[in-house]
């Protein structure tokens, strides 16, 4: 957890953003650059992307190309130094980005085990609810093995499947 935690403390409010919008699905990027470092040769340059909704996308090129800083601009972790990222054609800077990260889920190519109870791995770093932890169980196809109340949740063993923890961040 402890490689997670300059992504869990990062703001999920900018100043600017006040639109809370329930996402259809659309996504464009317009002409997006972006460098860590002013002056360095930049990560991605004048990147076009157009999704609608219901289209998948995989990103698969080598490592370094970009891929990872694709994503936090797209969660709004970073910001391009020129272009747009839009979501259903409104612009990324004024969305509340709590309310649009807890609709959106990432699942990647190596995804960590994590040790300890399966409790602790669906609510991450967040403070939940037993009801909390039941609801997204619920919701994902996980359910119907998991229909004993008890100490399943506080035993420990590796947490081998992520989709429980998307389902309530």
């Amino acid at each position: 957890m402890q490689r997670f935690q300059p992504i869990l403390r990062e703001p999920s409010k900018s100043k600017r953003a006040t639109r809370v919008h329930e996402l259809r699905g659309a996504i464009s990027l317009h002409k997006v650059t972006f460098a860590y470092q002013p002056g360095a040769a930049p990560v991605l340059q004048d990147v076009d992307l157009e999704l609608i909704p219901g289209e998948l996308l995989a990103v698969v090129d080598p490592t370094g190309a970009g891929k990872s800083t694709l994503l936090r601009l797209l969660l709004g972790f970073k910001q391009p130094q020129q272009g747009s990222i839009c979501y259903d054609q409104m612009p990324l800077n004024e969305l509340d980005l709590g309310h649009l990260r807890r609709q959106l889920g990432v699942v990647l190519q190596d995804a960590q085990l994590f040790p300890g109870c399966l409790r602790d791995a669906i609510a991450g770093a967040q403070d939940l609810s037993e009801e909390q932890i039941w609801e997204a169980l619920s919701r994902s196809a996980r359910s119907n093995c998991c229909c004993w109340p008890g100490p399943w949740l506080a035993n420990p063993g590796p947490f081998r499947d992520l989709a429980e923890r998307e389902l309530v961040h």
